[in-house]
């Protein structure tokens, strides 16, 4: 559904998916500057799109579907030219620099730039977030200076603790290790404790279901009687 006044421009370029919802003043744009006829810019299908969002496409923008995009938003994988500081930058033109991916179920907030960077699935970026490095699936990302964190990170944490000898206890989610799906990266961690150090540490707690892991896998280590 397209709520007017709206704008699109190269729509030869573009593709939309069944039930996206796009609200008032939004203004798609697929420019052919690379003289290709692929597919530029593609919008997954369930996909909202909130008022005065702006899409610029020169190569590649593609939404994935059930996204929600709050408005005032901006996607866009290509960068203004400012190479002669004597001439004005709107006569520079424009280039290609990365493809934009936003990956299913993700939310973005109200006032967000994306700038040629990949969103994985069902992520949350906050409120006035520039966003100018990719981001794994399951984040919330609020400010874009956010350092994401790898299960190697977490295990060399966990090997600090160990060779410290001011720390008597592991710790628990010391970080979170966002190449591992939110769902199962809390088994990553125990096993992280349990075999990267001896000092005790803390289970799961987020969830029944992980505390109940926790002491599954404690049973498998420590025996059932201990």
């Amino acid at each position: 559904m397209l709520c007017m006044p709206f704008s699109i421009n190269g729509a030869k370029y573009m593709s939309i998916e069944s039930e996206v919802y796009i609200k008032p003043n939004s203004w798609l744009l697929a420019v052919d500057e690379d003289g290709s006829p692929n597919e530029k810019l593609s919008i997954g299908a369930k996909t909202y799109i909130g008022r005065n969002v702006h899409i610029v496409a020169l190569r590649g923008v593609h939404v994935s579907a059930n996204v929600l995009i709050s408005d005032n938003v901006y996607l866009a994988d290509n960068y203004h030219h400012f190479k002669d500081g004597n001439k004005p930058y709107k006569e520079q033109g424009v280039g290609f620099k990365k493809e934009v991916l936003i990956g299913d179920g993700t939310w973005l907030g109200e006032n967000v730039c994306v700038l040629s960077s990949h969103i994985g699935k069902q992520c949350i970026i906050g409120s006035n977030s520039v966003v100018t490095k990719d981001v794994p699936e399951f984040c919330r990302c609020w400010n874009t200076r956010k350092s994401y964190k790898r299960k190697q990170t977490f295990n060399n944490f966990v090997k600090l603790g160990y060779m410290s000898k001011w720390l008597h206890h592991s710790g628990g989610t010391v970080c979170e290790p966002t190449d591992i799906a939110v769902n199962k990266r809390h088994l990553d961690m125990l096993l992280a404790h349990m075999t990267l150090t001896d000092k005790p540490f803390m289970g799961s707690v987020t969830e029944p279901s992980r505390a109940l892991d926790s002491v599954e896998m404690s049973k498998i280590l420590f025996g059932s009687d201990f």
